[in-house]
């Protein structure tokens, strides 16, 4: 049987920037947390693993607009920047 991995995605953006979501006024944190559950929910027919394996900025310690995200950026190699 093939063996498969997830696909890494790296999402990030201007933390505090404010747009309409989900018809309401909401920050850039929070959309990007709304489209990692998203991509980590979603699965191929027949698939019980997750396809998406994602990570904010707001997963790294020092929390929204801290400087760690660069840091763990670059110690991910190959991830895509969307």
């Amino acid at each position: 049987m093939a063996r498969s991995s997830k696909l890494r995605v790296m999402i990030s953006s201007r933390c505090e920037t404010t747009i309409d979501f989900e018809r309401k006024p909401q920050k850039l944190t929070e959309v990007r947390r709304a489209l990692k559950k998203q991509l980590e929910d979603f699965r191929l027919p027949n698939q019980k693993q997750p396809l998406f394996e994602c990570w904010i900025n707001e997963d790294g310690t020092s929390g929204v607009g801290g400087s760690i995200g660069g840091t763990i950026a670059k110690s991910r190699r190959g991830m895509p920047i969307l």
